[in-house]
């Protein structure tokens, strides 16, 4: 369900979907990953970044949390547009 709100941009309604998803199942770093996905598209970058941090915590090799922990870097950092 959260894939599906997320390819329709329902970005709240995915980020709530994959919190549930979290409450459950807290050791599911692909989860981690698509909620730090959402957060970010929802303007929430402290909150994405600790959940791209969870993921790749519990999966280093995690390609698309090192690259939206990037993102969230380069935004820190005012070298990104928001």
């Amino acid at each position: 369900m959260g894939e599906l709100l997320h390819r329709q941009e329902q970005w709240a309604r995915a980020a709530e979907v994959y919190s549930e998803v979290l409450r459950t199942e807290p050791e599911f770093p692909e989860a981690h990953t698509k909620l730090s996905f959402t957060l970010y598209k929802l303007g929430d970058s402290d909150r994405a970044l600790h959940e791209a941090r969870t993921a790749l915590t519990q999966n280093p090799e995690d390609a698309e949390a090192h690259k939206i922990a990037g993102w969230l870097w380069r935004m820190r950092r005012g070298s990104m547009p928001h």
